[in-house]
């Protein structure tokens, strides 16, 4: 809070040469949040709005009021510091960190809703294997003519080329005519010499 008094008092804030005015016309009372009080401690008065205010009350008024001191001299608000308007910065610098948080806030929550309708079979897992204690590392290498170039050392011979097997041959499936696969040739019945022989009738001659 910052005060201020108003006067024709070489000890005042705001010295006003008027024969009207007090030594110590009024003083003021700034507060951080931009609230301003005034009382009046003179023997001519003063008045605000044109309304005269009771002597030695506190009385709440706002920046750009008229302010009449003595009924000759007004107050001059340019010489009135505005002690609100580090508060309003500091406001509006904190009003911004939260603002900031709950955006931070809300986008966390929005990715954690996302991931949690991922199914767990979409995720891919990759695993790599580890090696065992103990076990040996094959650092053998396989080379070939073209890795050595012209320089191929006696005795070396060049693994062949492993042959691709052949595809299977799929028999022909019968084709179909008119929606009805064509009837198979049936079989002749073997003779297996069990079967009775039908012998001819000799005929008799009557006389």
């Amino acid at each position: 809070m910052k005060i201020i008094t108003i006067g024709r008092g070489d000890n005042c804030d705001i010295i006003i040469e008027d024969p009207m005015m007090s030594r110590r016309q009024a003083v003021m009372r700034l507060y951080p949040t931009g609230k301003i009080e005034i009382i009046d401690y003179s023997r001519n008065g003063t008045s605000v709005n044109g309304v005269k205010l009771v002597p030695e009350k506190l009385t709440r008024i706002k920046r750009g009021d008229a302010v009449t001191f003595a009924g000759t001299k007004s107050l001059d608000w340019k010489e009135i510091p505005d002690v609100s308007k580090p508060f309003r910065i500091a406001m509006w610098s904190v009003a911004g960190v939260v603002a900031l948080v709950l955006i931070l806030w809300a986008v966390m929550a929005v990715n954690r809703a996302v991931r949690s309708d991922v199914p767990v079979d979409a995720v891919e897992t990759v695993t790599t294997p580890v090696p065992q204690e103990g076990a040996k590392k094959d650092t053998t290498k396989e080379f070939t003519p073209a890795d050595l170039g012209d320089k191929i050392p006696e005795g070396f011979a060049p693994k062949a080329p492993k042959p691709k097997a052949a595809p299977e041959k799929k028999s022909p499936e019968p084709k179909k005519k008119n929606g009805n696969t064509q009837p198979t040739p049936k079989e002749p019945k073997k003779d297996t010499g069990n079967e009775p022989v039908n012998k001819p009738k000799q005929r008799r001659n009557t006389i």
